[in-house]
C-alpha cells in the first residue's frame, strides 16, 4: 500500500512540475532520484500480507476496491484517477490490494459489525497518513506538515479504541469462560454423587442376587421330629430327696412322728 500511494503522489507531483505524463519510477532515465532512492524502504511488505496470494486484475476486482475507496476515501479516489493512465502496472497493483482489503473487511463484517466499523475506520485513518506523507515527499509543505501531524493524531485515536474493544470482548469473554467453568465443575459434582450412589446400589443388587442364589439355612428345631402323641413320650424320673446334713429340714423330718407318739 505505501509503494503505489508513494509513486501515485510523485507522479501528480511530478505532472505538474514538468516532466511527461507517462513518467514511470523504474525508468533509469529519470533525472528524478527520490523514486529509486526510496523504493528499497517502501517495497517492505508485512509477513501476513506476503503470505496471501494477490488477486489478479478484472473489471469485477476494480469495482470492488473502487466500492471501498470512493464512498470512504475520496483524495485516495483522486490519486488512483490519474494513476490508471500514468502506470497502469502500479495501477492494477493498488486496484487488487484494495480489492483484497475490501473482501477482508467484508468478511469481517459479517463475522462481527462492530469490529468491522472501527477496521474500517483504522485503515481510513492508515491510508490517509500514507497518503499525506506520500504526497508531502513529492512536493514538502507547513501546510503539508500539519495535516500529516494531524492524519497520525486521528489514526493513534482510532488505535486507542480499537484496543478498548479488543480488550472489552476479551473481558467478556472471560466472564463467559468463567461461567463454563463454574458450571462445568458443578456438574462434575454432581456426577460424582451420582456415581458414588449408582456404584452403592450396584452393589447393594450384586449382594441381593448373590444372597438370593444361596441355599437356605435349617433351623436345627425343625430337624427334630415333633411327637404326635403322648404315648410316645418317655416320662422322665422324678429325683428322690436325698437325706441332708441341713439343720433347717431335720425338724421337718421328726414333726410327724412326735406327734404320733403323743
Amino acid at each position: 500500500m505505501r509503494y503505489f500511494l508513494f509513486l501515485a503522489a510523485l507522479i501528480i507531483s511530478v505532472a505538474h512540475s514538468g516532466p511527461s505524463v507517462g513518467w514511470s519510477a523504474d525508468d533509469p532515465q529519470s533525472s528524478h532520484p527520490k523514486p529509486d532512492s526510496a523504493q528499497p524502504k517502501t517495497k517492505c511488505v508485512p509477513p501476513a500480507k506476503a503470505a496471501v496470494p494477490p488477486l489478479a486484475f478484472s473489471p469485477e476486482v476494480e469495482a470492488e476496491a473502487m466500492a471501498l475507496v470512493r464512498p470512504n476515501l475520496l483524495e485516495l479516489a483522486q490519486v488512483l484517477e490519474p494513476l490508471k493512465t500514468a502506470n497502469p502496472p502500479e495501477y492494477r497493483k493498488a486496484i487488487t490490494e484494495l480489492a483484497a482489503e475490501a473482501r477482508t473487511l467484508t468478511a469481517l463484517r459479517a463475522r462481527n459489525p462492530a469490529r468491522s466499523d472501527l477496521a474500517l475506520e483504522a485503515w481510513k485513518a492508515r491510508t490517509r497518513v500514507e497518503l499525506i506523507a506520500a504526497q508531502l515527499a513529492g512536493a514538502p509543505s507547513p501546510e503539508g506538515e500539519s495535516r500529516l501531524r494531524a492524519a497520525i493524531e486521528a489514526r493513534v485515536d482510532v488505535e486507542i479504541r480499537r484496543h478498548r474493544f479488543e480488550v472489552g470482548q476479551q473481558e467478556a469473554a472471560i466472564v463467559k469462560v468463567r461461567e463454563n467453568l463454574k458450571r462445568v465443575e458443578a456438574n462434575r459434582d454432581r456426577a460424582k454423587v451420582a456415581l458414588d450412589r449408582a456404584e452403592k446400589d450396584r452393589n447393594a443388587r450384586v449382594e441381593a442376587r448373590f444372597r438370593a442364589l444361596l441355599p437356605k439355612k435349617v433351623s436345627p428345631t425343625a430337624t427334630k421330629p415333633v411327637p404326635r402323641s403322648s404315648m410316645f413320650t418317655i416320662p422322665t424320673p422324678t429325683p428322690t430327696p436325698t437325706p441332708s446334713d441341713d439343720a433347717e429340714t431335720m425338724p421337718s423330718l421328726k414333726a410327724p412322728i412326735e406327734g404320733e407318739t403323743r
